[in-house]
């Protein structure tokens, strides 16, 4: 519910494998000592709330497996204490925000199997502390040079890359 915002010293909210459905109330945005939120497995449908990048406590984000479509919001680059985000496994769509490149704690990004398009952004290479990413299962056709990354994972298959674009040094 709405009333969820109402919280504010919480911490933790661990509401996965549920049967909850609707929207993310944007008024999770107003928890602002929430460091973990974990929505998985669920029924969320609906556009991620921009005004969750102002919960800026936050350092783990996953809304994997639910029904969520729309863009990546742009203000979810201000999580600057974000560990881990993963939204696989859902509708989005449209390009991976800039922004993203703010993220600069984050350890783990995990955008795969949705509908993502054009080009990853260069701005991931300043993820220095990342050593996952899966992009994989979406519709991306470029990539930047992210050799700088000390990456022990990187998936991008299922995608509309060329052999240039995987290897774009030689």
């Amino acid at each position: 519910p709405k009333e969820i915002g109402n919280f504010k010293s919480l911490n933790t909210l661990h509401l996965d494998s549920n049967l909850i459905d609707g929207p993310l109330p944007a008024e999770l945005g107003k928890c602002q000592e929430l460091t973990y939120f974990y929505a998985s497995n669920n029924r969320f449908m609906g556009e991620i709330p921009k005004e969750l990048g102002n919960a800026k406590s936050l350092k783990y984000l996953k809304l994997k497996q639910n029904l969520l479509q729309g863009e990546i919001p742009a203000e979810l680059g201000k999580l600057t204490q974000l560990w881990e985000l993963d939204f696989s496994d859902n509708q989005l769509s449209g390009e991976i925000p800039e922004e993203l490149g703010n993220l600069e704690n984050l350890t783990q990004l995990k955008l795969n199997q949705n509908q993502l398009t054009g080009a990853v952004p260069a701005s991931l290479k300043n993820l220095k502390r990342t050593f996952s990413i899966d992009l994989s299962d979406n519709q991306l056709d470029s990539l930047p040079d992210l050799s700088v990354l000390k990456l022990s994972s990187f998936h991008v298959r299922n995608n509309k890359l060329t052999f240039n674009d995987l290897l774009p040094n030689y």
